[in-house]
């Protein structure tokens, strides 16, 4: 039987900010977890930086009157900082912490998906990308956003995968994840209950992790793994 990182638990923040913040770890978050963070700021000049030099960032998106950045923290033996600075502000914050905690030993990062740009229109789902795993049992994180925030009863998550995210009504931005059994490519597939009117998007990105303890490829096989901050 698989075995692969499972969802601890979430935390959520939204509001007007400025100067700086600080929004805690997910309840339960333990070491050896991953902290997957995705910030959506309602502004294309204002941006958020981490006061933790554990940080580490995947992308960073700036669209016409919204902007988003995703990126997560390796959990040690204490809690990452989660003060944030606010830059250009005040402007409206909603960020999204998710934990992942492995079946044993640490969670490892195993892959990501590629480069992809925001864009602004009407009534769309979030599609994030598809991915191919490295290694054959990996738990697969997407996430993505729409300024429109979701309709009544929240985001619908993508096909086979469950929303980890504070899910309320209206927020912009979702994580959600499932369990992947083999290294083939995977089309998530779009979140769906966007709410109308032409907004700004990000169709978001997907990535993969997994045990470190039970990886199934030796480390010759890695791939060399690209962040991108646009």
């Amino acid at each position: 039987m698989a075995v692969t990182p499972t969802f601890r638990s979430n935390n959520f923040l939204s509001g007007s900010q400025t100067g700086s913040f600080t929004i805690a770890e997910p309840a339960g978050t333990a070491p050896g977890d991953i902290i997957i963070a995705l910030i959506v700021n309602s502004t294309a000049t204002g941006y958020l930086t981490p006061v933790d030099v554990g940080w580490q960032q995947l992308y960073g998106v700036v669209i016409t009157v919204a902007a988003a950045q995703a990126g997560y923290f390796y959990r040690g033996s204490s809690a990452p900082n989660t003060m944030w600075n606010v830059n250009g502000g005040p402007f409206n914050v909603e960020m999204h912490v998710a934990s992942y905690m492995p079946s044993a030993g640490t969670v490892f990062f195993d892959n990501t998906s590629g480069l992809q740009l925001g864009a602004t229109g009407a009534n769309h789902n979030p599609n994030p990308q598809t991915i191919q795993p490295i290694d054959r049992h990996t738990l697969a994180i997407a996430f993505g956003f729409n300024a429109a925030g979701s309709g009544a009863g929240g985001w619908g998550p993508s096909p086979n995968f469950t929303i980890n995210s504070n899910n309320t009504a209206g927020n912009q931005g979702f994580v959600e994840s499932a369990i992947l059994l083999n290294s083939q490519y995977v089309n998530t597939g779009a979140v769906s209950n966007v709410g109308t009117g032409v907004h700004d998007y990000w169709d978001g990105q997907t990535i993969t992790v997994d045990d470190n303890y039970l990886r199934q490829i030796v480390p010759a096989q890695e791939s060399q793994l690209m962040f991108y901050d646009a």
